[in-house]
C-alpha cells in the first residue's frame, strides 16, 4: 500500500536515487516530509519561472517571532519528487506535524543512552575510517546510481542503529505519529501506491504501520496547543543552505552537490575547470596544463582511496597542488565560490504574498538597486542625492532601516564629513529579511506608509532625548514629513526640560545635519530652527561647568561631542551662536579646573579661528607643560592639543620647540608611562605628516623667517564668489571669509 523512502536532506545522490525509484514504484500518490500546514504553497512549486534555491516560510501572524523556514534547492529529494508529482499529475501532500504545534513545543533533548543522537551515523562512518559521517554517507550512498534495492539498504541500516536508541526526542515521536497519521488518511482515501520521501531516521517509525498503535498515535496528538500560521515562498541562497550559515539541516558544499547533480561523471574536470577560471578571473594564473594535472591528481587520489570518485577533498588535495601553488589563501577563494556557491533564489512575479513586500520589490528595481538585492556578496555603492536614482535609492535604504530591514549600511569616509550629496552604503539582502518584511507590513501596505506609521509610534512614549537624536537623521534621510513632524513635537517638548547638558549636545549636530540635509531634499524644517534657538543658549551655560571634576572616561565622551558641536556650529553660520560659543571655548580654556584633555581641545578650537595668537598658545603651552602637574596629565594635554593632525606642529615652530623641548626633559623612567598616551595622539596622524615630524626629529629643526607678502585685494575680490560657489557645491561649508 505504501512504501518509505529514506533520503538525505539536500543529497543530490539521494535525489537522483528517488526519481528512478518513482520510476520503478509508479505511485498514484506522493506524501513528502513537510509541515502539512504548508500544503497550500504546494502548487506554486510547479511555476516555470521559480529560480532555486527558494524555502517555505511558515510563520505566526501575530507573533514573527516564531517562525520557521523549509530550504529547497535543485538537487533536494522532496523537491525532484514535487516535480515527478507535477509532471505526472500525481497527488501530493506535507505529512509532518504542522507548525501551529511544532512552533509552541518546548525545546527537550531526552535520551536513554549514551549514543551521539546529533549524528547517529558518526559511529558507523569511524568504523567506515571516515573522520565525519557527511563524507561517509557521500561515499556510501550519494555517489551510488540505484533505485529501490538503495533504499532497501538504508532502511536495513536505520532498523539496526534505532534499536539501539530506546527513547526519543519528545518532537522526533510526535512527529513521527503525526505523519503515520497522514498515511494512513492517504491509505482511507483509497491511494493504492503511495510513496513516501523522508529523512533516512524515520524509515522505521513509518514503513510499518501495524507496529504502531492508532490509539497510541492519537493520544500522543490530542489536546496539543496549536496557533494559527499563513505559509507563502521566498527566495534563498547557497549560503544560508549551507550548515555555516546556521542551517541545522544544512550541508556543508551547496555548490558542489549542485555539480555533482548536474553532471557526476565528470565532476571532477568541471570543478577544476571553474576554479581555474576563478584564479584567472581575480588576476592569477591558472593555465589549462594546470588544470589536467589536477584532474589527473584527482582521480588518482581517488583510485588510490578506493572511491568511485573524487570528492571535495581529492579536488582540494590537488588544486592546492596544481592550481594554487600549495596556497591557503588561493584556495579559500575557491572554497566560498565554488563549495559553497553564490547562487540566490527568484520568485515570479505573480507570486502571492503581502502588498508591502511587493512595493519593496518595486522600489529596489527602481532604486537600480536588484543587482545587490541578488548578490550573494555584500556590494559596495555610491549615491549621489542629486540624482534622482540616488536619491531614490538613499530613501529606499533609510525606510527599510527605520523598519528594521538593514539592506544596506551606510559608511561614513570621514568622522566629520562635510558633504551632504553623497552617501556611500554596504549592500547585503539576507533571506531572514522576508520575514521582516512581512511583520512591518502591520504598520503599512507601501514602504513610506510603514515607516511612517512606525516612527509616530516608536516616538510618541519615547522619553529619551537621547534616542531620539539618533532617529531624527534617519528619518530626515528617509523623507518621511509627517514621521519627522512627531519626531520634532516629541524632542521639543523634551528639550524643554531636559537639564543635561550631555544629552543636549548630542542633539545639536543631528539637528544641523538635518537642516543640511533639508536642502538636498526639499523639506521645510523651521520647527528645527525653533529647538535650536532653544536648546543652544543651554547647552553654551552648562557646557563650562560639566568640563571640571570628570574622570577621563567621562572627558573622553565630551571631548567626542565638543568637537561635533564646534563642527555644527560654524555649519549653522549664526553670528551671534559663534561669539557665543566663542566665549565658551574662553571660560573652558581659562579655568583650571578644566580637565586637561578637553582644555588643550578648547585651545586649539581657540587657535584655528584665530581668537588666539601664536604667541598665546606658545605661552598656554608651555605653562602646561612645565606646571607642576604629571608627566602623564602632561601627554594628555598633548594629546588634546594635536589630535587628529600634526599640522599644527609642522607649521608653527615655537610649538615644535616647546613640545620638542619637554619631550627632552622628561625622565627616562617617566618615559615609558606616557608611551601610550603619545603613541594614541601619533596614530591619529596621516603617513606625510609622520614623516616630517620624523625628518625633523632626525635632523633637527630652526625657526625660518618668511617674508610677509600683501595680497592685491582687487584681485582677490574678483575671485572670491567663484571659490565660493565651487566650495559650497562639494561640500556644503560656510562661506570663504573676507580677504580683510
Amino acid at each position: 500500500m505504501h512504501k518509505v523512502f529514506g533520503i538525505r536532506h539536500h543529497g543530490p545522490g539521494s535525489a537522483k536515487n528517488v526519481l528512478r525509484a518513482l520510476d520503478e514504484y509508479q505511485p498514484d500518490c506522493i506524501l513528502i516530509e513537510g509541515p502539512i500546514d504548508a500544503e497550500k504553497v504546494i502548487a506554486l512549486s510547479a511555476h516555470k519561472k521559480i529560480k532555486l534555491p527558494l524555502a517555505i516560510l511558515i510563520y505566526n501572524p501575530s507573533n514573527f517571532d516564531q517562525a520557521a523556514f523549509y530550504p529547497f534547492a535543485k538537487f533536494s529529494p522532496e523537491w525532484q519528487a514535487l516535480q515527478y508529482g507535477h509532471k505526472h499529475k500525481l497527488e501530493l501532500g506535507f505529512i509532518d506535524l504542522p507548525q501551529s504545534i511544532n512552533l509552541l513545543l518546548p525545546e527537550e533533548n531526552r535520551y536513554a543512552t549514551d549514543i551521539d543522537i546529533t549524528d547517529p551515523l558518526a559511529n558507523l562512518a569511524r568504523i567506515a575510517g571516515f573522520k565525519d559521517s557527511e563524507r561517509w554517507w557521500d561515499y556510501t550512498f550519494e555517489y551510488a546510481e540505484s533505485g529501490m534495492e538503495i533504499f532497501a539498504l538504508i532502511e536495513e541500516m536505520i532498523t539496526a542503529l534505532r534499536r539501539e536508541i530506546i527513547d526519543q526526542e519528545r518532537e522526533t515521536l510526535l512527529r513521527e505519529a503525526h505523519m503515520r497519521q497522514q498515511i494512513r488518511n492517504a491509505i482511507k482515501n483509497n491511494y493504492q501506491r503511495i510513496a513516501v520521501i523522508c529523512g533516512a531516521w524515520h524509515v522505521p517509525a513509518l514503513n510499518d504501520l501495524s507496529a504502531f498503535s492508532i490509539k497510541t498515535d492519537k493520544a500522543m496528538l490530542k489536546g496539543l496547543a496549536k496557533i494559527k500560521t499563513e505559509a507563502t515562498w521566498i527566495p534563498w541562497t547557497y549560503e544560508r543552505l549551507a550548515r555555516a550559515g546556521g542551517y541545522a539541516a544544512g550541508v556543508d558544499s551547496p555548490g558542489w552537490y549542485e555539480l555533482i547533480f548536474n553532471a557526476k561523471s565528470n565532476s571532477a574536470s568541471r570543478w577544476l575547470s571553474k576554479a581555474a577560471r576563478l584564479l584567472r578571473k581575480n588576476g592569477m594564473d591558472a593555465s589549462s596544463a594546470n588544470v589536467v594535472e589536477a584532474v589527473k591528481l584527482a582521480n588518482h587520489l581517488a583510485a588510490m582511496r578506493d572511491i568511485p570518485l573524487p570528492s571535495l577533498l581529492e579536488l582540494k588535495e590537488a588544486a592546492l597542488s596544481t592550481l594554487c601553488d600549495g596556497q591557503e589563501i588561493k584556495y579559500q577563494l575557491i572554497e566560498k565560490k565554488l563549495i559553497i556557491g553564490d547562487k540566490v533564489g527568484r520568485l515570479p512575479k505573480n507570486v502571492p504574498t503581502v502588498p508591502l513586500q511587493k512595493d519593496v520589490l518595486q522600489q529596489i528595481k527602481k532604486a537600480r538597486l536588484t543587482k545587490a538585492y541578488n548578490s550573494t556578496e555584500p556590494t559596495a555603492k555610491k549615491l549621489d542625492l542629486r540624482k534622482p536614482t540616488g536619491l531614490l535609492a538613499s530613501k529606499l535604504l533609510h525606510r527599510l532601516s527605520i523598519l528594521n530591514i538593514p539592506f544596506g549600511k551606510a559608511r561614513k569616509t570621514s568622522k566629520f564629513a562635510t558633504g551632504s550629496f553623497s552617501e556611500n552604503w554596504k549592500l547585503k539582502w539576507k533571506p531572514e529579511y522576508s520575514i521582516r518584511v512581512i511583520e512591518a507590513s502591520m504598520w503599512g501596505n507601501d514602504l513610506e506608509e510603514a515607516s511612517q506609521n512606525h516612527i509616530v509610534n516608536s516616538v510618541r512614549n519615547e522619553q529619551k532625548l537621547d534616542e531620539l537624536s539618533d532617529l531624527l537623521e534617519q528619518v530626515i534621510k528617509a523623507d518621511i514629513p509627517l514621521g519627522l513632524s512627531a519626531l520634532l513635537q516629541q524632542i521639543s517638548q523634551l528639550a524643554i526640560v531636559q537639564s543635561d547638558t550631555d544629552q543636549l549636545m548630542t542633539l545639536v549636530p543631528n539637528l544641523i545635519d538635518a537642516m543640511r540635509y533639508g536642502s538636498s531634499r526639499k523639506l521645510d524644517i523651521p520647527q528645527i530652527e525653533e529647538i535650536l534657538q532653544n536648546v543652544l543658549p543651554r547647552i553654551m551655560i552648562g557646557l563650562p561647568a560639566s568640563c571640571i571634576g570628570i574622570n577621563e572616561e567621562q572627558a573622553n565622551v565630551l571631548f567626542e561631542k565638543i568637537q561635533r558641536l564646534n563642527h555644527s556650529i560654524f555649519i549653522l553660520k549664526d553670528p551671534d551662536f559663534i561669539q557665543d560659543w566663542y566665549q565658551v571655548m574662553i571660560r573652558i580654556a581659562e579655568h583650571q579646573g578644566s580637565q586637561t584633555m578637553l582644555n588643550a581641545l578648547v585651545h586649539r578650537i581657540l587657535f584655528e579661528r584665530k581668537i588666539y595668537s601664536d604667541a598665546k598658545i606658545s605661552e598656554r603651552m608651555h605653562y602646561h607643560l612645565s606646571s607642576g602637574a604629571g608627566s602623564l596629565e602632561q601627554a594628555q594635554w598633548i594629546e588634546g592639543f594635536l589630535y587628529g593632525s600634526a599640522m599644527i606642529l609642522i607649521h608653527h615652530y615655537p610649538f615644535w620647540k616647546i613640545v620638542d623641548d619637554w619631550l627632552s626633559a622628561v625622565e627616562e623612567s617617566r618615559f615609558m608611562e606616557i608611551v601610550p598616551v603619545l603613541r594614541r595622539t601619533f596614530a591619529e596622524f596621516s603617513p606625510a605628516e609622520k614623516r616630517k615630524l620624523a625628518y625633523y626629529a632626525r635632523h633637527g629643526r630652526k625657526e625660518k623667517l618668511v617674508e610677509s607678502r600683501s595680497l592685491n585685494q582687487e584681485r582677490v575680490r574678483a575671485i572670491m564668489p567663484i571659490l565660493e560657489k565651487i566650495f559650497i557645491s562639494q561640500t556644503s561649508t560656510t562661506p570663504l571669509p573676507d580677504p580683510e
